[in-house]
């Protein structure tokens, strides 16, 4: 990455980071102000934009911590490499969000990590970019698996009958072909 391409990111970063600063401003946080009003309905109104205003403040809060922390690797010199992988970061990633730590990969990775509460595993050569399911048979014929369809499910009105506790038209025709 080029010094003008890393100091077009700054900027932006910069930017972003008077932006979040100012949302985040004490004036700004009247909206997390519990009030009481006598109407319960209006109560359940204003818990829920109480509600809103917390993520978005909580969602302001965090990126604003990325950008900071994206600002402090431009100073280091470790900015637009993937700090998992140890990549560079493809410069429409970077264009997209300036802030972002890894790259598309990685970041799908340490995602599905922290949100099963598990540290991500460090990155191997042989990891595919495709995460689809592959098996491989005995034969060794790589195959992806395919989605089970139940017969029931995509015969609407046999499942209607089902839920209603009516017998099915193959049961009433045995019942009066077979005499059961």
């Amino acid at each position: 990455m080029t010094q003008t391409e890393v100091n077009k990111y700054k900027s932006m970063l910069e930017a972003k980071a008077i932006v979040l600063s100012f949302s985040l401003a004490p004036r700004n946080r009247a909206g997390i102000a519990i009030q009481s009003v006598p109407d319960a309905l209006d109560e359940v109104q204003l818990a829920g934009e109480r509600e809103l205003a917390i993520l978005n403040l909580k969602r302001d809060s965090v990126l604003l911590q990325e950008v900071k922390a994206a600002l402090a690797r431009i100073a280091d010199g470790s900015y637009g490499i993937c700090s998992h992988c140890k990549e560079d970061l493809q410069l429409k990633r970077l264009d997209a969000a300036p802030w972002a730590q890894y790259c598309i990969r990685c970041d799908n990775i340490v995602k599905a990590a922290e949100a099963s509460g598990v540290e991500p595993e460090p990155p191997t050569e042989d990891v595919p970019a495709a995460t689809s399911k592959v098996f491989e048979n005995g034969l060794g014929i790589k195959r992806t698996p395919r989605r089970r369809r139940t017969v029931l499910r995509n015969q609407p009105d046999v499942m209607a009958n089902v839920r209603s506790g009516m017998p099915s038209a193959p049961s009433v025709f045995s019942w009066i072909l077979l005499g059961k």
